[in-house]
């Protein structure tokens, strides 16, 4: 089977059930599980390697939750300003706390074999016991404030978040941290013998 028959294949025995009783539909043609849950988008991208072949399917995914009422509160708020984007929070799955294959790991890799049942189980425990969980954090406007600060960037996102989560002194204090964060760093440059001595 091409890499990507392969994928769907697999993930229709054993991980498209799973997502449905949790809402997510999946699309075959875009590789993609995405659900809404009240005002936030969900999705999770299946990214397959350029350097698969047949019988060989190596794939990770992405992560990610949107609000398009951000953007309504955004023109509202500052309507000569464009927002980038209604993201409250996006991840690689092995930047997720907890995600079983870390950044220097190899990715996981479906053959075509018997292997390939352990290889999707595993999957499917990361997905329910952390990439679930990570979408439920950042899905509150407090919860995606907290993960840019993680992050450390996107500050001013951080902050309209949590004006719109109605706690304006945290969102002064989150711009202050991130004009804090942005400063560069001067290491002290320590003075020579005849620098002191003429300082003498």
């Amino acid at each position: 089977m091409n890499p990507k028959e392969l994928f769907i294949a697999r993930a229709e025995e054993h991980v498209v059930a799973f997502m449905a009783g949790h809402g997510f539909t999946f699309a075959k043609s875009r590789l993609r599980f995405a659900r809404r849950t009240g005002q936030v988008q969900h999705t999770i991208e299946i990214c397959l390697d350029r350097n698969n072949f047949p019988d060989n399917c190596t794939f990770w995914t992405m992560w990610s939750a949107n609000a398009p009422a951000y953007l309504e509160w955004h023109k509202k708020e500052w309507s000569d300003e464009k927002a980038l984007g209604d993201t409250l929070g996006s991840l690689a799955d092995w930047n997720i706390p907890g995600w079983s294959c870390k950044p220097a790991d190899s990715r996981r890799t479906l053959l075509d074999t018997e292997a390939d049942a352990q290889t999707m189980a595993l999957f499917r425990a990361d997905i329910e016991n952390v990439g679930l969980p990570f979408l439920k954090r950042i899905s509150t406007w407090e919860g995606a404030a907290e993960q840019c600060r993680k992050e450390r960037w996107m500050y001013y996102r951080a902050a309209d978040f949590l004006l719109l989560a109605g706690k304006r002194d945290e969102a002064h204090s989150t711009i202050l941290e991130g004009i804090r964060a942005s400063r560069p760093k001067v290491a002290a440059i320590p003075l020579t013998n005849s620098r002191a001595s003429s300082a003498a």
